[in-house]
């Protein structure tokens, strides 16, 4: 792991919420990074475009989660995932995440520049 904060260090301003205005259905749990890795991991970043993620910890259990907010592009379909996710997770969410923030900053490229591989 690189000198950069964990995961949980960075407080995002602001806040996403979970549940789709529109739709009830448009939020999944996951009771670990295994879990969620099945049914997410490779999906299509177009189709799935990772727009927000928060690593928290609860106060009161200690318990770790990853949220991650999805925009689907095509059909305008916003939904999340909450994953519980322990410490030792955090080299593969961060890779994770990494590459998703790498396709994310393509669609902003004519304004931020070349994006880095």
């Amino acid at each position: 792991m690189t000198d950069t904060k964990h995961l949980w260090e960075y407080d995002h301003p602001y806040y996403c919420n979970e549940r789709n205005y529109y739709s009830n259905e448009c939020h999944h749990t996951f009771c670990s990074w295994e879990d969620f890795y099945v049914g997410w991991g490779d999906s299509d970043m177009d189709m799935n475009l990772v727009f927000r993620w928060d690593w928290t910890i609860d106060e009161e259990t200690g318990e770790h989660s990853l949220f991650v907010g999805f925009m689907g592009q095509r059909k305008g379909r916003y939904s999340s995932c909450r994953v519980t996710v322990v410490p030792e997770d955090e080299d593969t969410v961060r890779a994770w995440l990494a590459v998703r923030a790498k396709h994310l900053i393509r669609l902003w490229e004519p304004l931020l520049g070349e994006v880095p591989s």
